[in-house]
């Protein structure tokens, strides 16, 4: 119910369950879906629950909403792609502008030989 449709038929649900089920603890942080399907963010503890025969009969769960957190992180790391293709972008044009700095100074020197050819010859 709180779950996205495509991880609750997933393998990793089900084994999530299944872990719980025999008696594993698991925490995380998780996605889940509030009212509206809109995407909530959690940490959270899931916590099996013995009965007197040393059975699982229930789970509790403790959380946290954290979406704000998760956001800002999400934001950072757009940002943080951003900036490393616009460094790439950068040394790719440094690298290009650095030839072109060597071609022109190489021109420099072939037209200075020359015109030093021209007045030595007249």
């Amino acid at each position: 119910m709180f779950a996205d449709k495509q991880y609750a038929d997933s393998v990793d649900y089900r084994i999530f369950w299944d872990n719980l089920r025999a008696g594993k603890f698991h925490a995380g942080q998780f996605m889940r879906l509030a009212k509206g399907q809109k995407e909530v963010w959690i940490e959270a503890s899931y916590n099996p629950i013995y009965d007197m025969n040393g059975k699982v009969f229930k789970v509790v769960k403790f959380a946290t909403e954290i979406t704000n957190t998760v956001e800002k992180i999400m934001s950072i790391k757009s940002d943080m792609h951003k900036i490393e293709n616009a460094v790439a972008t950068v040394d790719r044009q440094t690298t290009s502008a650095s030839a072109a700095s060597t071609q022109t100074s190489l021109n420099v020197q072939t037209v200075a030989s020359g015109a030093e050819e021209l007045h030595a010859s007249v």
